[in-house]
Protein backbone atom coordinates (compact mmCIF):
# COMPACT_ATOMS: atom_id res chain seq x y z
CA UNK A 1 0.00 0.00 0.00
CA UNK A 2 1.35 3.56 -0.73
CA UNK A 3 2.17 6.33 1.52
CA UNK A 4 -0.52 8.64 2.44
CA UNK A 5 0.34 12.22 1.77
CA UNK A 6 -0.92 14.82 4.70
CA UNK A 7 -2.58 16.72 1.98
CA UNK A 8 -3.84 16.64 -1.35
CA UNK A 9 -1.68 18.12 -3.75
CA UNK A 10 -2.93 21.36 -4.29
CA UNK A 11 -1.95 24.09 -7.37
CA UNK A 12 0.91 26.18 -6.28
CA UNK A 13 0.26 28.83 -9.10
CA UNK A 14 -2.66 28.90 -12.00
CA UNK A 15 -1.20 26.18 -15.19
CA UNK A 16 -0.45 26.88 -18.28
CA UNK A 17 -0.65 30.09 -20.38
CA UNK A 18 -4.67 30.63 -20.07
CA UNK A 19 -3.46 30.42 -15.77
CA UNK A 20 -6.28 27.52 -15.50
CA UNK A 21 -6.74 27.65 -11.72
CA UNK A 22 -9.41 25.01 -11.42
CA UNK A 23 -12.81 23.17 -12.81
CA UNK A 24 -15.63 25.55 -12.56
CA UNK A 25 -18.17 22.81 -13.28
CA UNK A 26 -18.44 19.66 -14.83
CA UNK A 27 -22.19 19.73 -16.23
CA UNK A 28 -24.51 16.80 -16.87
CA UNK A 29 -27.78 15.79 -17.41
CA UNK A 30 -30.43 14.64 -15.33
CA UNK A 31 -33.77 12.88 -15.78
CA UNK A 32 -35.16 13.05 -12.52
CA UNK A 33 -33.63 16.44 -10.81
CA UNK A 34 -35.67 15.57 -7.20
CA UNK A 35 -34.07 12.36 -6.92
CA UNK A 36 -30.91 13.90 -7.70
CA UNK A 37 -30.53 16.65 -5.20
CA UNK A 38 -31.54 13.74 -2.96
CA UNK A 39 -28.59 11.52 -3.40
CA UNK A 40 -25.74 14.23 -3.59
CA UNK A 41 -27.32 16.28 -0.58
CA UNK A 42 -28.35 13.55 1.83
CA UNK A 43 -26.25 10.83 0.60
CA UNK A 44 -23.00 11.98 -0.36
CA UNK A 45 -23.25 14.93 1.83
CA UNK A 46 -22.63 17.76 -0.82
CA UNK A 47 -23.79 21.33 -0.56
CA UNK A 48 -26.84 22.74 -2.86
CA UNK A 49 -25.23 26.43 -3.74
CA UNK A 50 -27.06 27.14 -6.66
CA UNK A 51 -30.42 26.46 -8.42
CA UNK A 52 -31.39 27.93 -11.85
CA UNK A 53 -34.35 27.78 -14.07
CA UNK A 54 -33.36 29.47 -17.48
CA UNK A 55 -36.48 31.13 -18.96
CA UNK A 56 -35.98 29.95 -22.38
CA UNK A 57 -34.57 26.75 -23.92
CA UNK A 58 -34.45 23.21 -23.97
CA UNK A 59 -33.44 22.94 -20.62
CA UNK A 60 -35.29 23.70 -17.65
CA UNK A 61 -33.26 23.73 -14.19
CA UNK A 62 -29.46 23.94 -13.79
CA UNK A 63 -28.70 22.77 -9.84
CA UNK A 64 -24.54 23.10 -8.92
CA UNK A 65 -23.47 20.96 -6.07
CA UNK A 66 -20.04 22.44 -4.27
CA UNK A 67 -17.28 19.67 -4.62
CA UNK A 68 -14.34 22.43 -2.71
CA UNK A 69 -11.59 24.60 -4.55
CA UNK A 70 -14.41 26.26 -6.19
CA UNK A 71 -15.37 23.25 -8.35
CA UNK A 72 -19.40 21.60 -8.82
CA UNK A 73 -21.23 19.29 -10.11
CA UNK A 74 -23.67 20.14 -11.97
CA UNK A 75 -27.38 18.95 -12.90
CA UNK A 76 -29.60 20.33 -15.92
CA UNK A 77 -32.48 18.61 -16.69
CA UNK A 78 -34.51 19.11 -20.18
CA UNK A 79 -37.64 20.11 -20.43
CA UNK A 80 -40.54 17.09 -21.26
CA UNK A 81 -39.41 13.54 -21.05
CA UNK A 82 -35.46 12.46 -19.92
CA UNK A 83 -33.24 12.52 -22.01
CA UNK A 84 -32.52 9.23 -24.28
CA UNK A 85 -30.19 6.54 -23.05
CA UNK A 86 -29.60 4.81 -26.07
CA UNK A 87 -25.50 5.61 -25.53
CA UNK A 88 -24.37 3.21 -22.77
CA UNK A 89 -22.21 5.60 -20.50
CA UNK A 90 -18.47 5.90 -21.06
CA UNK A 91 -18.09 3.29 -23.77
CA UNK A 92 -18.66 6.54 -26.67
CA UNK A 93 -15.39 8.68 -27.61
CA UNK A 94 -16.04 11.96 -26.24
CA UNK A 95 -18.51 10.18 -24.02
CA UNK A 96 -17.45 10.94 -19.96
CA UNK A 97 -16.21 7.84 -18.37
CA UNK A 98 -17.00 8.48 -14.51
CA UNK A 99 -16.74 11.96 -12.60
CA UNK A 100 -13.28 11.67 -9.77
CA UNK A 101 -13.88 13.78 -7.01
CA UNK A 102 -10.78 14.36 -4.59
CA UNK A 103 -11.07 13.71 -0.52
CA UNK A 104 -7.90 15.27 1.56
CA UNK A 105 -7.68 12.52 4.11
CA UNK A 106 -8.33 9.26 4.68
CA UNK A 107 -10.32 9.51 7.25
CA UNK A 108 -12.74 11.09 5.10
CA UNK A 109 -12.64 7.92 2.91
CA UNK A 110 -13.95 5.84 5.68
CA UNK A 111 -16.28 8.11 6.42
CA UNK A 112 -17.66 8.19 2.87
CA UNK A 113 -17.35 4.19 3.05
CA UNK A 114 -20.09 4.55 6.37
CA UNK A 115 -22.74 6.76 4.62
CA UNK A 116 -22.53 4.46 1.28
CA UNK A 117 -23.41 1.72 3.67
CA UNK A 118 -25.80 3.37 5.87
CA UNK A 119 -27.51 4.08 2.97
CA UNK A 120 -27.47 0.35 1.54
CA UNK A 121 -24.86 1.40 -1.96
CA UNK A 122 -22.82 -0.93 -3.35
CA UNK A 123 -18.95 0.19 -3.35
CA UNK A 124 -15.46 -0.95 -4.80
CA UNK A 125 -12.37 0.14 -3.28
CA UNK A 126 -9.18 0.43 -5.40
CA UNK A 127 -5.40 1.40 -4.73
CA UNK A 128 -3.99 2.89 -7.67
CA UNK A 129 -0.61 3.09 -6.48
CA UNK A 130 -0.95 7.18 -6.61
CA UNK A 131 -3.83 7.61 -4.96
CA UNK A 132 -7.04 5.52 -2.83
CA UNK A 133 -10.67 4.84 -4.12
CA UNK A 134 -13.86 4.50 -3.76
CA UNK A 135 -16.33 3.89 -6.89
CA UNK A 136 -19.92 4.06 -6.50
CA UNK A 137 -22.59 4.28 -9.12
CA UNK A 138 -25.05 7.61 -8.94
CA UNK A 139 -28.41 5.39 -8.76
CA UNK A 140 -30.20 8.55 -9.88
CA UNK A 141 -28.49 9.31 -12.85
CA UNK A 142 -25.95 6.26 -13.72
CA UNK A 143 -22.94 8.22 -13.33
CA UNK A 144 -19.95 5.97 -11.91
CA UNK A 145 -18.63 8.44 -9.42
CA UNK A 146 -15.07 8.13 -8.02
CA UNK A 147 -13.39 9.54 -4.90
CA UNK A 148 -9.88 9.74 -4.19
CA UNK A 149 -6.86 10.62 -1.52
CA UNK A 150 -3.58 11.46 -3.25
CA UNK A 151 -0.67 9.06 -1.93
CA UNK A 152 1.80 10.71 -4.25
CA UNK A 153 2.83 13.83 -5.19
CA UNK A 154 2.15 14.77 -8.84
CA UNK A 155 2.41 17.77 -10.14
CA UNK A 156 4.37 19.48 -13.14
CA UNK A 157 7.49 19.29 -11.51
CA UNK A 158 7.49 15.97 -10.20
CA UNK A 159 5.48 13.71 -12.32
CA UNK A 160 4.07 10.40 -11.68
CA UNK A 161 5.10 8.07 -14.06
CA UNK A 162 3.60 4.37 -14.11
CA UNK A 163 3.25 4.32 -18.09
CA UNK A 164 6.09 2.20 -19.28
CA UNK A 165 5.50 3.04 -22.90
CA UNK A 166 4.49 6.63 -22.52
CA UNK A 167 3.23 8.09 -26.18
CA UNK A 168 5.21 10.43 -28.01
CA UNK A 169 3.75 13.53 -26.90
CA UNK A 170 4.17 12.17 -23.31
CA UNK A 171 7.49 11.59 -23.73
CA UNK A 172 9.00 15.03 -25.11
CA UNK A 173 7.07 16.83 -22.35
CA UNK A 174 8.81 14.31 -19.85
CA UNK A 175 12.01 15.22 -21.20
CA UNK A 176 12.48 11.65 -22.78
CA UNK A 177 11.78 12.02 -26.50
Amino acid sequence: MATVLATSPKATRPAGALRVNGLHHLALLTGDMDATVHFYTEVLDLPLVLTDAPPAGALDRHYFFDVGAGGTLAFFSRKGAPPPAELKAGSTIGSMHHVALTLDRMEDLGRLKQRLTDHGLVFREVDHGYCQSVYVKDPVNDIQLEFSVWTVEASPEHPHQQDPHPTPAARRLLGQA
